[in-house]
C-alpha cells in the first residue's frame, strides 16, 4: 500500500458513518472483509480496533483497544477535532455488536466502558438498542438488559423471500413469450 495512513481514515469515516449498514457504496463489512484478509499490511489501534471487535469478537482486547484508539485518535492532527465522536461512535460499534452475540448485557459494565454513571450509561445503552433495532427487557432493579432474539426473519431473508416468487413470475412470462414466437 502506497499511503498505510489512508486505511486508518477509511476506518474512521466507516465509524463516523451512522449508516453504514444501510448503503453498500461506503460498506464496514467490505473493510473488515478487507482487513480480515489481510489485504493490507498496515496496523494501528483503530485498524487493531476493527479486527479485535468485527472478526475475532473478542470483547475484553477491543475494550483495551480502544483506550489506545482514543489516545491515537487525540494525538492524530486530522482527527484529533472529531477524537469524542470518533470514540463514541466506536463505544456504539462495540455495544451494536456485543447485543448481536450475547444475551445478557450488565449496566454496570456499560458504565465503566463509557465512563458514564449508572443513569446516563442505563439511558445511552436503551437509546443505541432502540437505534439498533434490537428488542430488549431493561431490569433497572438488577441492573441488567436482557437481549431478545428475533424470531422473526432478518432483512436479507425477507428480501431472499421476495426473490424467489418474483423469479418465478420472470421465468413463467419469459416462458410464455418463447412460446408466442
Amino acid at each position: 500500500m502506497v499511503c498505510p495512513y489512508l486505511l486508518r481514515y477509511l476506518t474512521v469515516a466507516m465509524l463516523l458513518n451512522k449508516t453504514y449498514q444501510r448503503y453498500g457504496q461506503f460498506d464496514l463489512y467490505r473493510l473488515v472483509d478487507s482487513i480480515n484478509r489481510n489485504l493490507f499490511k498496515y496496523n494501528d489501534s483503530v485498524v487493531e480496533f476493527i479486527r479485535l471487535l468485527m472478526i475475532r469478537f473478542d470483547f475484553e482486547e477491543a475494550g483495551k483497544q480502544l483506550a489506545q484508539l482514543k489516545k491515537e485518535v487525540e494525538s492524530d492532527p486530522f482527527l484529533s477535532k472529531l477524537a469524542p465522536k470518533i470514540v463514541e461512535s466506536s463505544q456504539c460499534l462495540y455495544y451494536e455488536t456485543y447485543c448481536r452475540i450475547h444475551e445478557t448485557l450488565q449496566i454496570k459494565n456499560v458504565s465503566e466502558f463509557t465512563g458514564k454513571d449508572l443513569d446516563e450509561a442505563e439511558q445511552w445503552i436503551v437509546g443505541l438498542i432502540r437505534r439498533s433495532g434490537i428488542s430488549v427487557r431493561v431490569d433497572s432493579v438488577a441492573g441488567s438488559i436482557k437481549i431478545l432474539k428475533n424470531l422473526g426473519r432478518n432483512s436479507n431473508e425477507v428480501k431472499y423471500a421476495e426473490f424467489i416468487p418474483r423469479t418465478n413470475t420472470l421465468v413463467n412470462n419469459l416462458s410464455r413469450i418463447l412460446m408466442q414466437g
